[in-house]
């Protein structure tokens, strides 16, 4: 059964940042407009896309009054354009949903029902499928549920998945948004925001994450190991840490900036492997 809250403003916004997304971004538009949960608006960030990603946009805005398109003026990366979506939500949450993604229809219902019942938790997440580029799923990830596990697993490996996030509108505005790094920012912005309060993953699948031959995470396999150690050094002060985990990031540190691109992409597969303890 559908829900329709009645309100003066839409309780979840959910951003979408959208560069170069026109293969992609009708599918993850509509997996929003079929969301079980029906107190939502919509708003697509577009940085400065070359293809027929504004045009697909336009057209779903057009016809739905509930979604709103957003320009930069000029190509800012993920991070500032989540910056925007922030700044012009209007609702009491914020979902991220990237335009190469998709949601599954009880997503937002899920996410809402259990903030609304645990005002304590800023941040809720959820697992993902990974699926190839025509949504097929060839794995999956799941990620600790509960806060404390949450907080002695986060500085391994990111435990949110960036496109099933929901964050409060307010916790989201109160640590700055997004930093403006060149990747790995959803991964910098958990930490700030886990900071702040209680987080959480549902054991639920939300999204399917798709990965393409212009992923982010494809493209850029050594910067994002680079900036992520950086990350997990500039936290660890705040989160739990062992002797485990100084040798983890020794490790990491070594087998990034000594080791070929090719062994790299081996070596970190077979680290990833270990740390889902």
């Amino acid at each position: 059964m559908k829900k329709d809250l009645s309100h003066s403003s839409p309780l979840v916004s959910v951003v979408m940042p959208a560069y170069n997304s026109d293969m992609y971004i009708s599918a993850a538009i509509e997996s929003i407009i079929n969301q079980t949960y029906h107190n939502w608006e919509l708003i697509v960030v577009n940085d400065c896309s070359a293809d027929q990603t504004s045009n697909i946009a336009e057209r779903f805005a057009r016809q739905n009054s509930k979604i709103r398109i957003a320009y930069n003026k000029k190509n800012l990366g993920v991070a500032c354009t989540m910056n925007h979506g922030i700044d012009l939500a209007q609702g009491k949450y914020v979902a991220r949903l990237d335009a190469d993604d998709w949601s599954y229809p009880d997503r937002l219902e899920k996410q809402v029902d259990f903030l609304e019942k645990h005002k304590d938790i800023v941040l809720l997440g959820g697992s993902m499928n990974i699926c190839d580029g025509s949504l097929n799923k060839v794995d999956e990830r799941r990620y600790a549920t509960a806060d404390e596990e949450i907080r002695k697993r986060i500085l391994y490996f990111n435990q949110f998945c960036s496109s099933a996030i929901m964050v409060r509108r307010s916790t989201a505005i109160a640590v700055g948004g997004y930093e403006n790094y060149r990747c790995a920012s959803d991964y910098d912005f958990v930490l700030k925001v886990g900071l702040k309060g209680t987080i959480a993953n549902l054991n639920d699948t939300l999204v399917k994450y798709r990965i393409h031959k212009s992923s982010i995470t494809r493209t850029n396999r050594k910067m994002q190991a680079q900036i992520t150690l950086e990350i997990q050094k500039k936290f660890a002060k705040n989160y739990p840490i062992s002797l485990r985990w100084r040798l983890f990031h020794l490790t990491s540190k070594t087998v990034v900036f000594l080791l070929p691109m090719p062994l790299l992409l081996f070596t970190s597969g077979k680290l990833q492997a270990k740390k889902q303890f």
